[in-house]
């Protein structure tokens, strides 16, 4: 009796899918508490495996997570698409400037050209490497294999990791993986590649050490090799640039920020009080304080959702994107305000003046306003 075809193998997005389906079946809204030993024996995995991707589903910025004390962890599902469930064509997190790139894009990687993605933290680069991964590119390649740049001896191991997953890499010949040189890591994933259409997508190209940087010159020279990377800054990648064709990542325009704002707020039935005066503002808040980082525009609409109302208040002092809030220095005024309050003080004693005296107590009164107010004027 013939055996049945074993399953091959699940990709890395594959596994990543699973553990949100998980996740979604058991959650309550859009959170779901469940400890990571759960969560393992749910998906059949070492806690060590499921761990690991749900680090890569956090820094992708499809969950994220609140740690408990003496408590499983909540998992918070965050919504990929948050204007619409199906997103148009040309929609602001696909957009590249230059016109309908959208098209020149997946051409350009059909046809096993190199992109580069350029654009500061939170704008989107590591989102477009993974909706490469959904956008059917699959049939276009042999295999598609999401990389992090760093260590050149830790890149290697993940790319041939992903070739055994694969299917492009024999076992055999990856036999005692750990113990290999970078060299011979290399020239192993050269032999698997050779002839084959692949597309690397590698995150954070410019964390690339200058010696991973010159294996990846080696690795260009492979003509069916794609490869899409992402980096924030561009000088760091020197000479390795010249093989890409190079796209800046804008930031999303005001327009569009308030478009998602809108449809968020309505989606999610948030009052705001002041009406619609008070949502302009709230839009404003979130445009200027964000700059139209996407990253940036769902935190600050995540404070929201948590509060579940909007008042001038916290659109004034929650709304804030990191860094510390700066106070106006007023030394110098309370000081100031003090002394001439002990000058008019003693000048009143001195000529039996009581208006002078009376003037005395209102200077001291400002004296302690100041003070009371000295750390609650905020800089702007």
């Amino acid at each position: 009796m013939g055996m049945g075809a074993e399953n091959p193998p699940l990709t890395n997005e594959e596994k990543k899918n699973r553990i949100l389906e998980i996740l979604r079946a058991r959650s309550q809204g859009s959170e779901c508490q469940i400890s990571l030993e759960e969560l393992s024996s749910l998906c059949g995995w070492s806690p060590k495996t499921v761990g690991k991707y749900l680090r890569e589903l956090e820094r992708e910025g499809l969950l994220s997570s609140q740690r408990r004390r003496r408590q499983p962890k909540v998992y918070r599902i965050v919504d990929p698409h948050p204007r619409s469930e199906q997103r148009p064509e040309g929609s602001p997190l696909e957009r590249i400037p230059g016109g309908n790139l959208t098209e020149e894009f997946r051409s350009t990687i059909r046809k096993g050209g190199r992109l580069l993605l350029l654009g500061p933290e939170g704008i989107g680069k590591s989102y477009r490497l993974s909706e490469i991964q959904r956008d059917g590119l699959s049939r276009d390649f042999e295999a598609i294999l999401p990389l992090r740049a760093g260590p050149p001896k830790e890149f290697l191991l993940q790319l041939v990791t992903a070739l055994l997953e694969a299917g492009l890499l024999d076992p055999e010949e990856a036999e005692g993986l750990r113990g290999m040189r970078v060299q011979e890591l290399l020239d192993l994933v050269k032999r698997a590649v050779s002839g084959q259409k692949v597309l690397l997508l590698i995150d954070d190209l410019d964390r690339a050490t200058p010696r991973l940087r010159r294996e990846l010159y080696e690795l260009l020279e492979e003509p069916d090799l794609a490869v899409v990377a992402t980096a924030t800054e561009e000088e760091k990648l020197g000479g390795l640039t010249d093989h890409f064709f190079v796209r800046e990542i804008p930031p999303l325009s005001r327009s569009e920020v308030y478009a998602w704002v809108d449809s968020f707020i309505r989606a999610r039935g948030i009052t705001v009080q002041g009406g619609r005066r008070g949502l302009e503002r709230l839009k404003e808040y979130i445009y200027s304080r964000s700059r139209g980082i996407p990253r940036k525009v769902q935190a600050l609409l995540a404070k929201v959702e948590v509060q579940g109302h909007v008042d001038p208040k916290f659109a004034r002092e929650e709304l804030v994107i990191g860094g510390r809030v700066s106070f106006i220095d007023m030394t110098w005024i309370i000081v100031l305000t003090a002394a001439v309050a002990l000058a008019i003080r003693y000048l009143s004693l001195g000529l039996h003046d009581r208006l002078l005296y009376v003037l005395a107590g209102f200077a001291y009164a400002g004296f302690f306003v100041l003070r009371f107010f000295s750390y609650r004027w905020r800089r702007r």
